[in-house]
């Protein structure tokens, strides 16, 4: 500090510029993990040979450089990973996402063991049981190398970037909550990401209202040894005040990943249930009465949290900015999924008179079917808190 105290002015913008170079994929040199996730990122494969890599290494090409070689190439042109891009509406022409997510990706090091029947595996080595979510059986035994668009493995990048972020930006020890955990996949993949980065205090909450579902929670948080009895589990739903509401009760859990709570108002939600109709347009034979939690409540167990992840099926439009004081106060950073324009508008409004960073925006995708609105695929959204960036 004495030294930098005692810089010139104009040596300080020198030293800035150069510092900010130093972070510039377009000017950063390529290492030998950049090279190796670059190659997986966007080819989906191996390198192959490490004279490749030692190659590119000693050729002092940027990351950046790199990324835009990959992105010009046949093999990329021809390949899958061009339109999930493209579809992510990523800046192909200066390759600047994919040099940063390939950067992000070499902090973590990649599970090289084996399969598992009845499991696919992830980069990270999380093992999730095929029968939670139709069509991935197909994955069955397999090792997969990183979450695309044409493989299963937790959807969307930027929920990825944004749960890795968190772990490399944590302090001491980590605390994640997932709200509408289905199976707990961000529980248990920021779990494996900070125990990667040599974090050990790792605190873990989880609420979900569908009892199929939630027994997904308890067993995959079990598979990938972490004990349920050492973290907090909610079986009920998050809301803006504590109380109770309305769960739809599932048909077939295994298929339906999209049901919506019907939120008490006023100690009473009876007379709106006969009437019920979801955002997806569907109703329900039978609706169970179910715990709700409070955001305000849940946040406040914990002084620092690193991550809230938040799916819950076009409640968050309300629950989220019930609670902006605490999230404020408490809370690093916010991914979540979206699943109408209504709750994108409300998100963004609170978000940004909050004075919170977006760093990703997707919107939600649906069609107009006749007299209704019909969702194709959720949204996403992830916001950083500029209060609590430097926080240890």
């Amino acid at each position: 500090m004495f030294f930098q105290r005692r810089i010139r002015p104009q040596a300080a913008g020198l030293a800035a510029r150069e510092s900010s170079r130093e972070l510039d994929p377009a000017n950063r040199p390529v290492s030998p993990d950049f090279v190796k996730w670059t190659y997986r990122v966007l080819l989906h494969r191996e390198v192959g040979a490490n004279d490749i890599v030692d190659h590119l290494v000693a050729s002092g090409i940027s990351e950046a450089g790199l990324v835009l070689r990959i992105l010009r190439s046949l093999e990329f042109s021809c390949g899958t990973a061009g339109t999930q891009l493209a579809t992510e509406n990523w800046h192909l022409q200066d390759g600047q996402r994919a040099a940063m997510l390939a950067t992000l990706l070499a902090n973590f090091r990649p599970y090289d063991g084996p399969g598992q029947s009845g499991f696919y595996t992830d980069f990270l080595g999380v093992r999730t049981r095929t029968r939670y979510v139709p069509g991935t059986e197909q994955y069955d035994n397999q090792v997969l190398v990183f979450s695309t668009a044409d493989r299963p493995l937790l959807f969307e990048t930027a929920e990825w970037e944004g749960t890795l972020r968190s772990v490399l930006e944590a302090r001491g020890g980590f605390v994640a909550i997932e709200l509408g955990a289905g199976w707990g996949p961000w529980l248990v993949s920021s779990h494996a990401a900070a125990r990667q980065r040599g974090i050990h205090n790792i605190k873990l909450a989880g609420v979900e209202a569908s009892e199929e579902h939630f027994s997904y929670l308890v067993q995959h948080l079990c598979d990938n040894g972490i004990d349920p009895e050492q973290h907090f589990l909610f079986k009920g739903v998050v809301g803006t005040t504590d109380g109770f509401a309305y769960f739809p009760r599932l048909q077939d859990a295994q298929k339906d990943w999209g049901a919506q709570a019907v939120i008490a108002q006023g100690g009473s939600a009876e007379s709106t249930l006969a009437d019920f109709v979801d955002y997806r347009g569907v109703t329900f034979e039978q609706m169970d009465r179910v715990p709700c939690i409070a955001l305000t409540t849940l946040l406040q167990r914990y002084d620092r949290i690193d991550l809230v992840h938040c799916d819950i099926q076009d409640s968050e439009g309300e629950v989220l900015p019930s609670a902006m004081d605490e999230l404020a106060r408490r809370v690093r950073r916010v991914v979540v999924g979206t699943h109408s324009r209504k709750s994108e508008g409300a998100l963004l409004e609170a978000f940004v008179a909050g004075g919170w960073i977006l760093e990703a925006d997707k919107p939600c995708r649906y069609v107009f079917d006749k007299d209704r609105i019909v969702l194709l695929q959720d949204g996403i959204q992830v916001w950083a808190n500029p209060r609590l960036a430097t926080d240890g």
